[in-house]
């Protein structure tokens, strides 16, 4: 199934990355980065009221290419006019 295969690969993925950068440094780096308070999107998903995400997707694993005209800068616009709290893109 293609969902095990793509669970492997990233499980491969994972595995190389690990041994090129220990976890202990990416930490250390995370470490020294500046304090972020003030997260747009954790804001808007904590107002009061429904919070939908819009999605932009053009494909999917299980069912490939889903339309051949994929006018994303327009779908995301669409969803701003409509009000979405945050706007998912799969990529």
């Amino acid at each position: 199934m293609i969902l095990d295969q793509l669970v492997n690969a990233t499980k491969k993925r994972i595995t190389r990355q690990q041994q090129q950068v220990p976890l202990a440094t990416l930490q250390a780096q995370v470490a020294q980065l500046p304090a972020r308070t003030n997260f747009a999107f954790e804001t808007q998903l904590l107002k009061p009221g429904l919070a939908v995400i819009g999605e932009l997707k053009n494909a999917s694993p299980s069912k490939g290419l889903i339309a051949n005209d994929f006018p994303y800068q327009q779908i995301a616009c669409d969803y701003e006019q409509a009000g979405v709290a945050a706007i998912s893109v799969l990529t």
